[in-house]
């Protein structure tokens, strides 16, 4: 090969050479890494300040009533002698219990109108239970006779509140005694309750 031709090879191998690392450099300017804050979000994306994000605590307060709940059923099913379980099932305050509505039902007798929903016999045996209950000992097994007069006390009280309801006018009372015989009725209802009370924990 001449040496003209060794040069012209030389030239094309050359000029080949210097347009393959200039593709190269192209190719790594166009890779080139990221700059700084390429990754930073569009405003419009940004999510709003944490103060006015709405929060719920229903978990929370859910865990408190289901606490609150669970100290309540400790402290009524408490067996300590002062606990309030004890003391609602108690013989003896079981019975102060009845005493006194008792007492309250004998104030209404006292001031009943006749003739009212009751016949004054019935309101005599009214009278004659009351004074049976009031003799039974607190802390004594309660007789037969107990439950039998919790049962008629209870009948006259449901008796007294039907009449007044189906047919108070039959009875020609105003307004104030009225009010005073459904007073009269519950309370017999009531102490029939309180008997009932009493009779369960003294037998229990």
């Amino acid at each position: 090969m001449s040496p003209a031709k060794r040069r012209t090879d030389r030239k094309r191998a050359t000029k080949k050479a210097a347009g393959k690392r200039k593709h190269r450099r192209r190719a790594a300017a166009k890779a080139a890494p990221p700059g700084p804050g390429h990754n930073k979000p569009d405003e419009l994306s940004t999510p709003p300040p944490i103060s006015s994000w709405q929060t719920f605590d229903d978990g929370g307060q859910v865990a408190r009533a289901i606490a609150a709940r669970q100290r309540s059923f400790i402290a009524e099913t408490s067996t300590g002698p002062a606990g309030p379980f004890a003391l609602v099932n108690d013989p003896r305050t079981l019975h102060e219990a009845m005493l006194k509505r008792i007492a309250a039902l004998e104030e209404t007798i006292a001031h009943l109108p006749t003739p009212g929903p009751l016949e004054d016999s019935e309101i005599e045996e009214s009278k004659q239970a009351l004074a049976m209950l009031k003799s039974l000992s607190p802390t004594e097994k309660p007789p037969a006779e107990a439950v039998q007069e919790q049962t008629k006390l209870k009948a006259f009280g449901q008796k007294v509140l039907e009449s007044l309801a189906k047919d108070a006018a039959k009875y020609a009372l105003g307004a104030a005694a009225s009010a005073l015989w459904a007073k009269f009725g519950h309370q017999l209802e009531d102490l029939a309750k309180a008997i009932a009370e009493w009779i369960a924990a003294m037998l229990g």
